[in-house]
């Protein structure tokens, strides 16, 4: 069955914390969900709904939804899309700076020693998470948008209203469960750089880029880091695989001719 593309909403149900790794005692949160961390979510439930465990998917259904944007949050109906201004990374018309202080708080964690349960030495360390609503003003809840390319047959009988799904870390905190509002034929491909047939993605060197990008020498500016996904190998063991140079959202480039994979474009 052909595919077509459609955008997911979800509404949070719980804080989320979306791991950009460690930095002494602080784990910070990405302040979007990217493709990759929204594929292996949906991989997951749809494996537990089918009675399989990772390891038992077929390739065909680890790759049902690899065909997956970032996930943005909304504010008000608006999608805050990547972009940077005076060389500063923003979400929309906000700074990461601002969506921080407006809508991410900390948790502080510690190990407990079984001796005489005081603190474990080395064991405090704080967790950032994005708020299901700002922390300041009223009636300011967050969703999560993103466009995903599958065939009707696994809307219908996966992708509705009401599906549970966690993503990102922490979930023994009570971090990461968010649930699905609705899934509508994508209406607006142009705010997802696609072009109006949605049949290829458009680019300029004056519009960001809302995917990661592979590297290439045609990136006009951005900023990078090493991305990295994992596979099954033959034994169906999971091994850290193709770490690569990656383009952050909200770069520019003029390229063409690219297919989306979990969240980056290759």
């Amino acid at each position: 069955m052909a595919k077509q593309w459609y955008e997911l909403t979800f509404n949070p149900l719980q804080p989320l914390h979306i791991g950009l790794g460690n930095y002494g005692v602080v784990a910070p949160t990405r302040i979007f969900i990217p493709g990759k961390t929204m594929w292996g979510a949906l991989t997951y439930v749809y494996g537990i709904s089918h009675d399989k465990e990772a390891q038992d998917l077929t390739d065909e259904e680890t790759s049902l939804f690899a065909g997956i944007s970032n996930f943005y949050p909304v504010i008000d109906n608006e999608i805050l899309f990547p972009n940077y201004r005076d060389r500063e990374f923003c979400l929309g018309d906000k700074t990461e700076r601002k969506f921080r202080y407006l809508y991410t708080d900390t948790f502080i964690s510690t190990g407990i020693s079984g001796a005489d349960q005081s603190a474990a030495d080395k064991s405090l360390h704080e967790i950032e998470y994005i708020l299901p609503a700002s922390k300041e003003k009223a009636n300011k809840p967050l969703q999560w948008k993103g466009i995903i390319n599958v065939d009707k047959t696994t809307v219908d009988d996966f992708l509705q209203a009401g599906l549970h799904v966690h993503v990102g870390g922490e979930r023994k905190y009570g971090f990461g469960l968010i649930e699905m509002e609705n899934q509508i034929p994508l209406e607006k491909p142009k705010m997802w750089n696609l072009s109006d047939d949605m049949t290829s993605f458009e680019f300029s060197d004056n519009k960001p880029i809302v995917h990661f990008v592979e590297d290439n020498n045609k990136i006009v500016q951005g900023i990078s880091e090493t991305w990295v996904e994992t596979e099954k190998n033959d034994e169906k063991a999971i091994s850290f695989h193709r770490r690569k140079r990656v383009y952050q959202p909200g770069c520019m480039a003029t390229i063409s001719n690219l297919k989306l994979w979990k969240g980056c474009l290759l």
